[in-house]
């Protein structure tokens, strides 16, 4: 390295392949500057502009690889040789692959910007085009028509196209959501309970259940008039809130468990403010949304988390099964996870406390195996080993049917049961458990969490997205029908 930066100082001549010297590797653009002129490494050698290149650039004569006085190819698009979906990747810095797409062994594929996970389905934003696959008997995968499973994603759409410009999305039990450029809400699946916030008319059993949409229709007030200002969506299990521009927040769908956040237990489908009080004022300052099975929660200031929803488990923590109508305080923390009937919070120690129903081990207590767990009115810690000390180290937590940990050296535990795969242990473990990959080796240098159901997905920091659980409908969208036990690439983030 020594040698190169020595030799910069030399003149190049203008194309930049005139000086009979040895080439070195490059790792940055910042090595190739020669007689005052900036160059660009490019495939791991430097080069330098040259007009009579296509692509303005030409590598220095001496370059590796075989590129010595060579055109650097141009940058990708549609048409070009490579770069664009199925496509090779493209050789020059910052620019392998089109927008949306990774580098992944040599072909450029799609990336992934936001992964959220319904009971037999998953959505994908691909920059800002939304994909769905799994289960698509009501409507879920947003692709405007019902039917068969499917394990290869289609794009979800709106009736007078594709959703190109989504910028954030959630899914629930059997239906989904965007948030749009503009900030309006758009949702797709299931509908009997006005969790699509459509307007549609809720019917009552035995009345046929208001239908399905299999195409994205708008979420709109009372009024008629569109919700729009939305920042960020979440969808419960038949229930959707929305946190707009200004803090507050809309929810609409089934309320049979005050999951509406507005004092009462009236089921609608429209979308209408959260109240901090029956008959009060409209909630304010709300930083962040976070929507799980029954409940939903806004982060304020200080990382106050305020719930409202299903009790019925204590999943609240608070000794009671009452369910709250309005937001109450559950817990103070950085990380809260809203599990299917469960919930848990990261402590300032490091330790994770967890409160609701045990079943399926789920509470990382050492006892719930299968079914045989109940229920935990007050917050329990998880525990390191059975009838063990409180487990430590933890830096974020996730929940759904399954419970897992980020640590802070990056890696992963999980503990519940794994009819599915979803511990991604290899087994069901009623304590953490370390998540392994398929050849037994610790699952590490991971940046983030997402958990839904019976699946988990782990971002890791080379942008790979890997994924274990549920995939007997093509949940996971990597063209198989069959569940993975263990650490599985799905496709990459864009980076």
């Amino acid at each position: 390295m020594t040698r190169w930066i020595a030799l910069a100082g030399l003149a190049l001549g203008a194309a930049g392949c005139s000086s009979p010297r040895s080439a070195f590797p490059c790792s940055s653009s910042t090595q190739c500057v020669a007689g005052g002129q900036q160059g660009t490494c490019s495939d791991g050698f430097c080069a330098f502009p040259d007009p009579e290149c296509p692509g303005g650039m030409r590598w220095e004569g001496n370059a590796g690889g075989g590129h010595g006085g060579a055109c650097v190819p141009e940058p990708p698009d549609a048409s070009g040789p490579c770069g664009a979906a199925g496509q090779a990747c493209c050789s020059f810095e910052g620019a392998a692959c089109q927008d949306h797409l990774a580098c992944s062994s040599g072909t450029c594929a799609p990336c992934i910007t936001d992964l959220a996970f319904g009971r037999r389905f998953s959505c994908v934003l691909h920059g800002r085009a939304v994909s769905c696959s799994g289960a698509n008997t009501k409507g879920q995968l947003g692709v405007g028509i019902m039917g068969a499973a499917s394990a290869v994603r289609g794009q979800a759409r709106d009736p007078t196209g594709p959703i190109l410009d989504a910028v954030s999305i959630s899914a629930g039990r059997e239906h989904a959501c965007a948030v749009r450029a503009g900030g309006t809400v758009w949702c797709w699946g299931a509908n009997e309970s006005g969790q699509l916030g459509n307007n549609a008319a809720v019917t009552v059993p035995p009345a046929p259940p208001t239908p399905p949409q299999p195409a994205a229709v708008a979420v709109a007030k009372a009024t008629g008039t569109p919700l729009a200002d939305i920042l960020e969506v979440g969808a419960g299990y038949d229930f959707t809130c929305a946190r707009d521009a200004t803090g507050g927040v809309w929810c609409w769908g089934n309320n049979g468990k005050g999951s509406l956040g507005d004092g009462t237990t009236t089921t609608r489908s429209a979308a209408a403010p959260v109240l901090d009080a029956p008959g009060g004022a409209p909630l304010t300052g709300a930083l962040a949304l976070q929507v799980g099975g029954g409940v939903a929660c806004v982060r304020k200031t200080g990382d106050a988390m305020w719930c409202w929803g299903h009790n019925g488990n204590g999943q609240f923590g608070d000794t009671t099964t009452a369910n709250h109508t309005s937001p109450v305080l559950l817990a103070t923390t950085r990380s809260l996870a809203l599990g299917n009937w469960h919930t848990c919070a990261l402590e300032t120690d490091s330790t994770i406390s967890c409160a609701g129903w045990n079943g399926h081990a789920r509470l990382g207590i050492g006892t719930g195996a299968g079914y045989s767990g109940g229920n935990q009115l007050t917050k329990v810690k998880v525990l390191a080993a059975v009838g063990g000390t409180p487990f430590t180290g933890a830096a974020a937590v996730v929940a759904g049917g399954v419970s897992c940990a980020l640590l802070q050296d990056t890696s992963v535990v999980c503990w519940g049961d794994d009819q599915y795969g979803q511990s991604g242990t290899g087994q069901g473990e009623v304590v953490p458990t370390p998540v392994r990959t398929a050849d037994g080796k610790p699952l590490t240098g991971v940046e983030r969490l997402v958990a839904g159901f019976t699946h988990v997905c782990a971002f890791k920091a080379t942008g790979e997205v890997l994924c274990w659980g549920r995939n007997s409908e093509g949940d996971l969208g990597d063209a198989a029908f069959s569940n993975h036990g263990f650490p599985a690439p799905i496709e990459n983030t864009c980076r």
